[in-house]
Formats: structure tokens, sequence, C-alpha cells
């Protein structure tokens, strides 16, 4: 059974002021990775999916190379049902128990993620903390909470889960002119790439 890391909504907006939409961040991401370690615990995946006292940790991150931004469809193949055929403009997933390194725990998941679902090479160069994604609006959203992130790399990636996405590389001008088909994360974090 899968175990997910979550925080206390209380505790986590003790740490991130309440906000619904995008909030940018007045930190950096080691300093915020460091600010949740210890904040909160795993659980089953299934007994938290509807609990929004707890709120699953994401780290969500926006590809870009050469000024384009890797744009994602989810296919009816990939996990979580309510995401399905929607465009995503970021890479991520839960935080598992994770092998301990010296870093946090929500970079070694954010790097886990990042190569589960593209192929790259090691070492993954600096990522940038954009911000924060909440959205108690609908069922999804009122149980995770997203870290916006944002990683700069001198070559195109191939997607590694093809039988479970598809990626093509966008402008922001393209980016926006669907913004409409994009979930609702992204939608929220697309202003913050400008």
């Amino acid at each position: 059974m899968e175990q997910v890391w979550v925080l206390p909504r209380t505790v986590l907006f003790e740490i991130v002021p309440q906000f619904q939409g995008f909030l940018d961040a007045d930190t950096d991401l080691a300093s915020f990775a460091q600010a949740l370690e210890g904040a909160g615990e795993f659980r089953p995946r299934d007994s938290v999916e509807e609990d929004p006292s707890l709120k699953q940790i994401i780290p969500y991150v926006s590809v870009r190379h050469d000024e384009r931004y890797l744009q994602l469809r989810r296919l009816k193949t990939q996990g979580e049902a309510r995401l399905h055929d929607r465009l995503s403009i970021g890479v991520g997933g839960h935080v598992n128990p994770e092998v301990e390194d010296g870093r946090s725990l929500l970079l070694r998941g954010l790097e886990r993620e990042l190569h589960e679902e593209l192929v790259l090479e090691p070492p993954v160069s600096p990522i940038e903390l954009l911000g924060f994604v909440n959205d108690d609006s609908n069922a999804v959203g009122s149980v995770h909470f997203g870290v916006a992130c944002r990683l700069e790399i001198d070559h195109p990636v191939e997607i590694r889960e093809r039988d479970r996405m598809t990626g093509e590389w966008r402008t922001i001008e393209e980016l926006h002119a669907a913004r409409e088909q994009l979930e609702s994360w992204s939608s929220m974090m697309l202003d913050a790439l400008r």
C-alpha cells in the first residue's frame, strides 16, 4: 500500500499563509523544504484521499528548455482518473518514504518523481521554487498542496512513462492559448512562468 507524506492543514498553513490559487514564494526551495521537515507524517494513500484535514504534499515541477515548456497530456492509463486527458505543465507526484541521503524529504521526493517521469541525466540542475498551489474548490485539490517549481535544462528530455503520458514543447503563448485544457494547478501556475 502506497504511503504518502501529509501535513495537517493547520500545521501547513502556519508555515505558509492560508490562500486559494497560486501564492508566490518568498523563500528558496531548500529553506521551504527544511521548514516542512519533521512537520508531516506518512499515511496510507487510500486513507487520506478524502480527508481535507490533511494535505498531501506534491512537488510540481515545470521543465523549460530554450524558452519552451514541457506540456504533458495525462492518458487514461495514468493513476489519477480525475486528471485523465488533461494537459499539465507540472511533473511531479506524491512524496513517499525516500532513501535517506542527507537532503530534505521534499527534495528527495521531488527528484525521484522527476526521474520516474522523465529521462534525465543526474545531477539535476538547481530547481527554482516559484510558489505554491492550493485549490480547495474541488475534491482533488482539497487534499493536495502543490510546491510549484521550475527546472531549466540545456537539452530536451524524453518522457519515461510514455504509456501514461505524452509530451510536447510549447511556448508561453501556446500554453496560454491552451489554458482552458490545462488541469487547474497548471492554469494557476501559468502566470508565474513569465
